[in-house]
């Protein structure tokens, strides 16, 4: 039998992995598998997962098919006359086949057309090859725009998007944790999750240099434009694009050549040359060297992946493009992945969970009025109150009151030109325009967000509890954020039947760690939605089952105490 340390990797990887692919996307959900394939023959592997488990005895023959593809895999490296690296890497070819072999049979085995899985390196441990296997959403990875290649010159492994790169590195920490608690006992991965988030974008920023042009590849490209991005030239911000392609690029022309390239590391010069660009107008570099200003010309074959564009939209915010999409986003040095623009159906519901009453032509209303909104360039804010009019007045001192007039969307391009709020109400009334949002400090705002985000969140925290509202902040992209971020609705009766499920364990003696790791897994996942009864029953099999485990010699996780959310009330439960 496996030891009990490989499950607790499961358990701490797989809680890691939610916390951070939660910061990219909620509808990632992951999960985290590892796959223990033993060196000595005539023992059986062995499988350490939260999800459906395949029979080990698929696995029987893993090493015969991972030697077919050694073999394959050496033979391409010949035929590329990379001759020297097929025998100096011998035996990472073999740990890398043995991998992708593991990784064949998963899919056989568990076929689900809306997963998409990932496999680590081996790490050796106790006569086994561990393998992390990562789990995703295939429906979530497929909204983000990736590129096709994965390699360069047919050989240099290189990353295909920002979220690929995340993926990497969890799975090379998630190894480095194991190969860690070989010298050491770690309690937990040591790379906090937003550390990772920002070395993966460097990763990504590497691989866009090194499609462009392979010996400058070493250029720190993400650090490069977060440095531009944060200096002000005479005051105003940093506003241009910069095309990054090969020098004499077929689809790059330029219009003013520099006599002598500049350095992409004199930050100054490059921040300077950004003040002549306009929508038409870029610098060209090579992600290296600035040459000069040019336009893109021509029809650009997007199969090369050899030009992409960075966006400098606003001090401290940059984003990178290929072939016009938008691949990440860097907005004060934190990386995120696009956002993707709110749809009618998914602001019908939320807006109508604040707003039990409206009707479905005032919904329209207000999908098109914001929908105006989102096309303003410089952003804005909707208030929709249920006390609009009483709000208005309250803050008269620092917003202009109008009488009350129902917004069509031909006015809302003029009213949301000026800085401030607008105020309304569910039926479309305004009230008010220019709103200087009143509120105090909250623990719910977002040092990484900018002042018009938590500015609405200060006024949600002071006014919400009284008065149903929903804000609309639309910014400079045209994306559409609503607070409240409501959490989704769920059936009480399944929370319900887990505690039933905790209960039955304190019957249950051997074989017990996989299943009481995966309740209380998902008790952390569901916390938001428990009452205070719950709560305490939780904790109390929680410490009791906790404490049997850990007399029966099993490693246990300490998953804290859980707490009822002030913010929860029945309106969260499917009826």
């Amino acid at each position: 039998m496996i030891p009990a340390p490989e499950q607790t990797f499961q358990v701490l990887f797989e809680l890691y992995a939610k916390r951070l692919f939660a910061l990219l996307d909620v509808q990632f959900e992951p999960l985290v598998s590892i796959i223990c394939i033993p060196e000595e023959e005539g023992k059986a592997v062995s499988i350490i997962t939260s999800g459906e488990k395949v029979n080990p005895e698929a696995f029987d023959e893993v090493k015969l098919l991972a030697s077919a593809l050694e073999k394959v895999d050496i033979e391409s490296r010949l035929n590329y006359s990379n001759k020297s690296y097929a025998k100096t890497h011998k035996d990472y070819i073999k740990s890398k086949s043995l991998g992708e072999a593991v990784h064949k049979i998963l899919n056989r085995e568990l076929y689900d057309s809306n997963i998409e899985r990932f496999i680590s390196g081996a790490s050796l441990l106790k006569g086994y090859q561990l393998f992390v296997v990562l789990e995703l959403n295939k429906n979530t990875l497929d909204k983000f725009y990736s590129l096709k290649k994965d390699t360069y010159l047919d050989y240099v492994v290189k990353s295909k998007s920002f979220i690929h790169s995340v993926i990497t590195l969890f799975l090379k920490e998630c190894i480095h944790t194991i190969n860690s608690s070989k010298v050491n006992t770690p309690h937990s991965i040591i790379r906090a999750e937003k550390e990772l988030m920002i070395n993966a974008a460097k990763d990504f920023m590497h691989s866009v240099a090194m499609s462009v042009e392979m010996h400058e590849a070493l250029v720190d490209l993400y650090e490069v434009c977060n440095s531009i991005s944060s200096l002000k030239y005479e005051g105003s911000e940093s506003i241009g694009k910069m095309v990054i392609a090969k020098q004499h690029h077929m689809n790059v022309s330029l219009v003013l050549e520099l006599e002598e390239p500049i350095s992409i590391y004199d930050y100054r010069k490059v921040r300077k040359f950004l003040e002549v660009c306009n929508d038409e107008t870029l610098i060209v570099s090579d992600s290296y060297r600035i040459y000069g200003l040019g336009k893109i010309t021509g029809t650009y074959n997007a199969n090369q992946e050899s030009l992409f564009v960075i966006n400098f939209k606003s001090h401290y915010v940059w984003e990178v493009l290929h072939d016009d999409k938008v691949m990440m986003i860097v907005d004060y040095q934190i990386p995120a992945l696009p956002k993707e623009r709110i749809d009618r159906e998914d602001f019908h519901v939320r807006i109508s969970r604040i707003f039990k009453d409206i009707s479905e032509g005032d919904l329209n209303s207000l999908w098109e009025i914001c929908t105006v909104a989102s096309e303003q360039k410089h952003g804005t804010m909707l208030v929709i109150s249920d006390q609009a009019e009483s709000e208005a007045k309250r803050l008269s001192n620092q917003c202009f009151c109008i009488k009350p007039r129902k917004l069509e969307a031909s006015l809302m391009k003029q009213i949301t030109s000026i800085d401030g709020s607008v105020l309304l109400d569910k039926d479309s009334v305004c009230y008010a325009i220019g709103v200087i949002l009143d509120g105090m400090a909250t623990k719910n705002g977002d040092s990484s967000r900018g002042a018009r985000f938590n500015s609405a969140i200060r006024y949600y925290d002071y006014v919400a509890k009284e008065i149903p509202t929903v804000i609309v902040i639309v910014s400079e992209d045209g994306m559409i954020d609503l607070i409240p971020n409501l959490m989704p609705k769920i059936h009480h009766k399944d929370i319900e039947e887990a505690i039933k499920k905790l209960r039955e364990m304190e019957t249950i003696h051997g074989n017990r760690r996989h299943s009481y790791n995966k309740l209380m897994n998902y008790f952390r996942e569901h916390s938001f939605y428990l009452t205070e009864e719950e709560c305490n029953i939780i904790n109390t099999l929680s410490e009791k089952l906790g404490n049997e485990l850990t007399e029966e010699g099993l490693a246990n996780i300490d998953y804290g105490k859980f707490q009822p959310n002030s913010d929860m009330n029945d309106s969260y439960y499917l009826d």
